[in-house]
């Protein structure tokens, strides 16, 4: 049995961040694979716990040089945004580690406020790495596989690694039988299309047909905060200060949100995988999504996808959706079922022995 030490790199590892819970998330996968010695986590800011040995490093080459680094075999690397702990790729020695970039996405340039372009430049500069260096690409969404197709890496360079995304524990549906309670999970910023939910939700409160509230749950510290207060005027200036509520939720928190809510909306206008769509329908919400990133592939039918940018559409789907709500919680159809199943613990634990040439006990 050949053994191995596994090194994780991530820029930052903090709560309530998609990029740090799927590096965590893998770490504690990890450790527990046949052959697997050890794990270390490094990334350049550390504010959460991580299931791991951990490591703060300021540089590329404070990581090569760290002692708990170089005793690594492998190396995985989370990439979705400019981290200088990417460029110690050009310095490790690739005959003697496997190394894999597991690839979050990057949002397009055109989709962030003009204090935000700086750093998409410089992220989409140093992925241009992975055409020079052997790197294997691990995805865990239809869209990041196409877009780095569309980037020109070769499809025998990318595997299919998902992370984890499972409920802490045995959920408890409280939904409300007289108000429909809408959630959006995510940063407040442009791309994410918070303002046209605002909108929609004010069309839907001027029709009077039926009482909604909404919920917009994130990590305030990684928002933009101009659009986040402009956010804040513009639901009081739409008169939907009684109708919306706007949270930083613990994990657990946010799982009791899920519990609360009836329906789970992304109106993104790109989205590398949507983990709140996929925890929303794990609690038996359902789903409204757009037809930007990868929510055509995670949104399942007959919850629909609309037009981003678009409140009038995105209005009427939520509309369609609640015509369909019924008491009980959504029943599992084979699709959600899929869905469910793709990013259980155990698929998770056979991609990554797989991708790591480990004994594949996962099956077991």
């Amino acid at each position: 049995l050949s053994l191995m030490r596994v090194a994780i790199v991530v820029g930052i590892c903090v709560d309530h961040d998609a990029i740090s819970a799927a590096a965590c998330h893998q770490a504690d996968i990890i450790r527990k694979l046949p052959g697997v010695t050890g794990v270390d986590l490094f990334t350049t800011h550390l504010g959460r716990r991580a299931p791991c040995n951990t490591h703060v490093v300021a540089n590329p080459w404070e990581l090569v040089t760290n002692e708990e680094f170089r005793a690594c075999d492998a190396i995985v690397v989370h990439w979705g945004i400019y981290t200088p702990l990417f460029d110690a790729l050009w310095l490790v020695d690739h005959t003697s580690h496997h190394v894999a970039v597991h690839f979050h996405n990057v949002t397009p340039i055109a989709l962030v406020d003009e204090g935000s372009r700086p750093v998409i430049e410089m992220s989409l500069r140093q992925l241009q790495a992975v055409h020079a260096l052997p790197i294997e690409l691990w995805t865990f969404s239809e869209f990041n596989r196409r877009t780095l197709l569309d980037q020109g890496v070769a499809e025998d360079r990318i595997r299919f690694v998902p992370f984890p995304i499972e409920p802490p524990r045995i959920l408890v549906p409280q939904r409300p039988d007289d108000v429909t309670g809408l959630l959006c999970v995510g940063r407040m910023v442009p791309a994410k299309g918070t303002s046209v939910l605002i909108d929609a939700l004010a069309l839907l409160i001027n029709k009077g047909k039926h009482p909604y509230s909404l919920t917009l749950a994130g990590n305030r510290a990684l928002s933009t905060d101009d659009y986040a207060s402009g956010l804040v005027d513009r639901i009081h200036h739409l008169g939907l200060d009684d109708h919306v509520s706007i949270v930083q939720p613990t994990d657990d928190e946010l799982w009791q949100l899920y519990e609360t809510s009836h329906i789970v909306v992304s109106p993104s206008l790109h989205e590398g995988l949507c983990v709140p769509i996929i925890e929303g329908y794990l609690a038996g919400c359902h789903a409204v999504g757009t037809t930007e990133g990868n929510l055509p592939f995670v949104v399942q039918a007959p919850d629909p996808v609309v037009a981003p940018n678009d409140p009038v559409a995105l209005a009427k789907a939520i509309e369609s959706v609640r015509a369909r709500l019924s008491k009980s919680s959504r029943t599992w159809d084979n699709n959600v079922k899929r869905l469910a199943d793709q990013f259980s613990s155990k698929a998770t634990a056979v991609a990554l022995c797989e991708a790591l040439g480990l004994p594949n006990a996962a099956r077991g």
